[in-house]
């Protein structure tokens, strides 16, 4: 994964990451072309320590801003959206969300399928790999989150009746390198063009 911009975030706060040893607050909103908005880490920022903000023009219920290819919103009093290109995260209430384009038919990788329950929540399945095909990625990735699905190995690998491959796969930028942060990742096999990867959409 390349160029991920990011975006500092102090109140409200954004949830818990597992670093493997001990769990840090994220303190960045990262931004992956390719997999969309999530919440990190930025250990230059001193996690540990206090959070240093200091907002020079707050925005106010119902104005709008954007810098460059990234708008800023701040719906009401409970809803701030940040936008850009195909991915929005939205905090609501001191809950952040988020989602991006979706498309139908043969996919580009930055756009999602549509949506699936994983172990640890929901999440979008994006494409990231230009030419998949949605609706046989998206059917993958649902049989192998079902429950009762036949995996193996440490790696929970599955193969599908339509000849994909799913397993645990890459890691957001920013996350430790451990089984619990890998994503759900499924790739056609039949010599095909296809990769799907599960990113929580809720955190």
């Amino acid at each position: 994964m390349e160029d991920v911009s990011y975006c500092d975030f102090s109140s409200p706060s954004l949830p818990m990451l597992s670093t493997g040893s001990i769990d840090i607050r994220a303190n960045t909103l990262g931004d992956d072309p390719a997999l969309g908005m999530y919440p990190t880490i930025d250990m230059t920022r001193d996690p540990f320590g206090e959070m240093k903000f200091y907002p020079q023009n707050q925005l106010q219920p119902g104005e709008r801003v954007t810098i460059g290819d990234t708008t800023f919103t701040q719906t009401d009093a409970s809803i701030f959206q940040i936008s850009r290109g195909g991915s929005v995260a939205t905090m609501t209430d001191g809950v952040l969300t988020t989602d991006m384009e979706k498309a139908d038919g043969v996919a580009s990788s930055g756009q999602k399928c549509g949506e699936v329950e994983t172990y640890t929540g929901p999440a979008n399945v994006v494409v990231s790999q230009d030419g998949t095909d949605c609706a046989v990625a998206q059917q993958v990735m649902t049989d192998y989150f079902a429950p009762g699905a036949k995996t193996g190995g440490s790696a929970a690998i599955f193969m599908s009746e339509q000849g994909w491959e799913c397993s645990r796969g890459p890691v957001l930028s920013g996350w430790e390198e451990i089984g619990a942060n890998q994503l759900g990742q499924c790739t056609d096999r039949r010599g095909g063009t296809g990769t799907v990867v599960a990113v929580p959409s809720a955190w």
